[in-house]
């Protein structure tokens, strides 16, 4: 019990460090656009589909894979896991929170925009480990936000970034296992036949 405690006390000082203790007129500037999915949406998709249909096979397993994913994250951290642990917000039950851009939904844990953007980095990472240094500012950025705006304890994103990066290495587990084993077996029953 005193470890949670002691979690929790920890969480919120850094709470308040990164939402009081970092402001700046060029972080309220970045750190909305940094979270506002709505407006990362539409490029998204159409780089999505640019990738489908110009790209390999690669390109286009990757985006398969990316939706799959997605969704995924999405509803374990949105529809599962936040009413499950039902932590409330820090804009709900601290005092003296600077909210940017209203307190959001009441329940927290996990951050879904942690989530989601870190299942697709870590599935990015995979496929194009050459670019994964480089594309890591972005879900870095985006969970900082997620603290800076005031509607998430750094516990939070930490715990979504963990969520999305084990549904993004579950899916690219499930489908290695389905794409190589039925692979293998096709192999050893081409051996037998052939004896």
């Amino acid at each position: 019990m005193e470890f949670f405690q002691c979690i929790s006390r920890w969480d919120t000082a850094w709470f308040f460090i990164i939402n009081h203790g970092t402001q700046s007129r060029f972080f309220d500037l970045i750190m909305p656009i940094l979270s506002d999915i709505k407006l990362w949406r539409w490029p998204l998709v159409a780089g999505a589909l640019l990738a489908a249909i110009f790209g390999g096979r690669k390109a286009r397993v990757t985006v398969l894979l990316a939706v799959i994913i997605l969704v995924l994250s999405d509803q374990i951290s949105s529809h599962l896991l936040k009413p499950l642990v039902s932590r409330q917000r820090p804009g709900y039950v601290l005092e003296g929170v600077r909210l940017l851009r209203g307190c959001g939904g009441r329940y927290g844990f996990p951050s879904s925009h942690a989530a989601n953007i870190f299942a697709i980095w870590t599935l990015l990472a995979v496929k194009y480990t050459r670019f994964s240094l480089y594309l890591l500012i972005i879900p870095l950025g985006v969970a900082y936000s997620r603290v800076y705006l005031g509607v998430h304890y750094p516990v939070d994103v930490v715990g979504g970034a963990i969520l999305g990066a084990f549904c993004a290495l579950g899916v690219l587990g499930i489908s290695r296992w389905a794409i190589f084993r039925p692979m293998a077996h096709g192999r050893k029953t081409g051996l037998h036949s052939g004896e």
